[in-house]
């Protein structure tokens, strides 16, 4: 619909649209930046800022133009997000002023950018269609390095933080797949499990379980208390 809708969630089982503001093109991505902060955007080529501390009264408070589609965006510290998308780049944006965004770095990827996850404060994962995910310090955010990477099945549609030492990836290959990252030079496949289609989605819920789901039509639970026994 080419809108941001904000819900009350307070009663699960009967959320309330509060507020929604329109967008210029189909919305693909959209993150929880803090409380009163989230960022979007999509087929509009851009980040947008959206101040929601009146949810009824959602205020636009700043925009950057981006080069093509955006896929994903992730929050890596109250003032730094990344982005990317059909550009085949992940770039880092400075939004302590949130009215005036900053582009500060960018780092080339092999293929479409559909997934990043903020690891730490200095540490981020992406993957997409070049079938790996990369790890890149981005310490000096004017300047991320890429450390290391893994081999992938097939595209990478999804990928999330378990914990400091451990992610977990899927898409394509139709499988989760549980990453060691405590050297993200050297990151280690611990194990994974199959699923009936492609993975879209991957939630952490607990250090011992996640959520995932995608084109087989249902959400499942993994026990990952073992992650070389999933």
């Amino acid at each position: 619909d080419k809108r941001v809708t904000i819900l009350d969630i307070s009663e699960p089982r009967e959320p309330r649209t509060l507020g929604s503001v329109s967008a210029n093109n189909t919305v693909l991505a959209i993150s929880r930046i803090s409380d009163s902060l989230i960022a979007f955007g999509g087929a509009d080529k851009q980040v947008t800022l959206l101040d929601l501390s009146e949810p009824r009264k959602i205020r636009t408070l700043g925009s950057v133009s981006a080069n093509s589609y955006i896929y994903t965006i992730s929050r890596i510290s109250d003032s730094l997000i990344a982005f990317g998308g059909h550009d085949e780049q992940v770039t880092l944006l400075d939004i302590s002023n949130p009215r005036k965004i900053r582009t500060l770095g960018s780092v080339s990827a092999k293929g479409w950018v559909n997934a990043i996850s903020r690891i730490s404060d200095s540490l981020i994962a992406f993957g997409g269609d070049d079938e790996q995910v990369t790890f890149l310090d981005v310490s000096d955010s004017s300047d991320p390095r890429t450390l290391g990477s893994v081999s992938a099945n097939s595209y990478i549609y999804t990928i999330s933080r378990i914990s400091d030492s451990l992610i977990a990836f899927g898409g394509a290959d139709k499988q989760v797949t549980l990453l060691d990252v405590s050297n993200p030079r050297k990151p280690q496949i611990l194990g994974s499990v199959s699923a009936k289609e492609s993975v879209e989605a991957i939630s952490r819920i607990s250090d011992n379980l996640i959520a995932f789901g995608g084109r087989d039509e249902q959400v499942t639970l993994l026990d990952i208390s073992n992650p070389r026994k999933i």
